[in-house]
């Protein structure tokens, strides 16, 4: 069976996006396709999508199956590597008033990644990536 794979890592999936990736299902003769995007969805995505056989997963359902798929990585956590001597720091994101932390090396690695910015709705996106992948 034919499977097509849109991806996109921009703040905003819109319909747009789907037409095209619809386009290259159809160039390939697929008759599933499964679009992933690291952010989300506008609603008209969901609605052009809908009879189109098209599976969207958004970054939110991505992280829910990524924890399924993998539960003994379920923490709130995030590594962030030291810009100096690429050691990893890990940071609870949980304790957001902690950003600082030292590597093994003395130097300052800083967290600029916050828990509430995974899931934060972002506003516009312009960019598409496709792969084709025989199941």
């Amino acid at each position: 069976m034919e499977v097509t794979i849109g991806l996109s890592n921009l703040p905003l999936c819109s319909i747009s996006f789907l037409q095209k990736f619809f386009a290259a299902m159809h160039e390939e003769k697929a008759r599933k396709g499964f679009f992933v995007t690291t952010s989300f969805f506008a609603d008209t995505a969901y609605e052009y999508a809908k009879d189109k056989n098209i599976e969207l997963i958004s970054g939110t359902k991505l992280v829910q199956l990524m924890r399924q798929a993998y539960p003994e990585y379920n923490d709130d956590t995030v590594d962030v590597m030291c810009l100096q001597c690429g050691d990893i720091v890990t940071f609870d994101l949980a304790l957001q008033d902690i950003t600082r932390k030292y590597c093994k090396n003395k130097h300052i690695v800083e967290n600029n990644i916050y828990y509430s910015d995974l899931f934060k709705r972002p506003s516009r996106s312009n960019s598409i990536r496709y792969r084709k992948r025989r199941i």
